[in-house]
């Protein structure tokens, strides 16, 4: 909401960030202390204060210690705890996606819908499900008993083809991945250079160290029904 329909204004200082959204407020980061504090605020706009702490505030916050946010999806396959992410422009049908496998194959339950923050735990790619997400109502919510990291079994860049009955799949290089991942995570507009830097270093080593693909599928019941085989074969 705040990158996308409203000016934003970043100032940068040595452990903080004062950040300015318009028509919302203006935002503390203190980065040492972890926290995040509501200078001045329109009391009229609670949801889009929310939505403002939630969004690049606490992303920045996030980001400061190594954990970025990627705009996605993602869906947890089965009893394991491998984690399928779903990437891709708007319209590409990532929160359609995670839904319908959920709704309609219960060996798949959805765990983000626009926001999945991922990072590097003991050498290995992992998500931190945990995190608020705006879309869902509370029912839907990961709830906070489930396990706290998930591994990153695969990132799935989605394009859609119309003209193709059945899914199929593509693998990335390490550097288109890198370049895809870098494109979309939330946020990264706001980022200084010290943390851009960090940012293409996270890009560049999940490129290198988990499998990233292009999934490509058609529209439609049919087309939908290859799906499910495709992404198991993927985590197993």
């Amino acid at each position: 909401m705040a990158e996308a329909d409203r000016r934003v204004r970043i100032g940068w200082a040595p452990g903080a960030a004062i950040l300015d959204i318009d028509g919302i407020g203006v935002f503390r980061l203190d980065f040492q202390r972890q926290r995040v504090h509501i200078e001045s605020a329109d009391s009229r706009h609670d949801a889009g204060i929310e939505e403002a702490v939630l969004g690049p505030a606490m992303l920045l916050q996030l980001a400061a210690r190594n954990v970025w946010a990627l705009h996605a999806s993602a869906i947890q396959a089965g009893l394991g705890d491998e984690l399928l992410v779903f990437v891709g422009d708007s319209g590409a049908g990532k929160s359609t996606l995670a839904r319908r496998l959920a709704a309609h194959d219960p060996g798949f339950a959805r765990v983000a819908d626009d926001i999945v923050l991922a990072g590097f735990y003991e050498g290995r790619l992992v998500a931190f499900p945990r995190y608020p997400q705006l879309k869902l109502d509370g029912a839907d919510q990961y709830a906070v008993e489930r396990p706290a990291r998930l591994i990153v079994g695969a990132i799935v860049l989605l394009d859609r083809d119309i003209s193709s009955r059945r899914a199929r799949t593509e693998s990335l290089s390490p550097r288109e991945a890198a370049l895809a991942l870098s494109r979309h995570t939330a946020s990264s507009r706001l980022l200084n250079r010290d943390r851009l830097a960090a940012h293409l270093d996270f890009c560049a080593n999940a490129g290198r160290s988990t499998r990233i693909l292009t999934l490509r599928y058609g529209s439609g019941d049919e087309a939908f029904k290859s799906v499910p085989g495709v992404l198991r074969d993927l985590i197993r």
